[in-house]
């Protein structure tokens, strides 16, 4: 029964933060679109970001395992497809007080990503751990404040799609391998 209960706390916070700022959502419009007790939800989380981040690990991981089937230039495609799909879910958690847990979730992401490409273009390196993550993390956070950045400025898929095919330029091109060789 508990998780049922979180899996539906987590669907109904997804399906609200469609329409609506994570800061506008109360636990009280939550516990009764769900159909649950306020005690319920306290039973199981103590505020709103902790189901917002156990909503987020979530995806993370399902969104994960969907790109492991495709190539790192597929992966591209289709987290720019995933961004679109749910911009108004990840605009509606930017535009919340506290922006640091969009943040985490995307750049956890784009490490994700980053390991991939290194992994499967890369292997060839032979490089210090502290090295790789920190040009890891370099990139991934070029990716998770381009989309940030997008959600802030602009909201033009255009725009997105371009600065999306830079990034990919550039690692396809020869910005990994001189950060990482010396």
């Amino acid at each position: 029964m508990s998780n049922l209960t979180t899996n539906a706390l987590k669907q109904t916070l997804a399906k609200m933060l469609e329409s609506q700022s994570l800061s506008k959502i109360t636990i009280q419009q939550l516990v009764d679109k769900c159909g649950v007790g306020r005690n319920t939800f306290y039973y199981h989380y103590q505020d709103i970001y902790m189901l917002l981040e156990d909503l987020l690990e979530d995806q993370k991981k399902i969104l994960i395992e969907q790109m492991k089937q495709y190539d790192t230039d597929e992966i591209f495609i289709r987290i720019f497809e995933y961004i679109l799909k749910n911009q108004n879910i990840i605009y509606h958690i930017q535009n919340s007080i506290d922006t640091r847990i969009i943040e985490k979730y995307l750049n956890d992401i784009f490490e994700w990503i980053c390991y991939q490409y290194i992994d499967h273009n890369m292997k060839d390196i032979t490089i210090d751990d502290n090295e790789l993550k920190f040009v890891v993390n370099f990139v991934s956070y070029a990716f998770t404040g381009m989309v940030i950045n997008w959600f802030t400025n602009d909201f033009s898929e255009e725009v997105l799609k371009d600065n999306f095919d830079n990034i990919k330029k550039y690692l396809n091109g020869n910005t990994l391998q001189l950060l990482l060789y010396k």
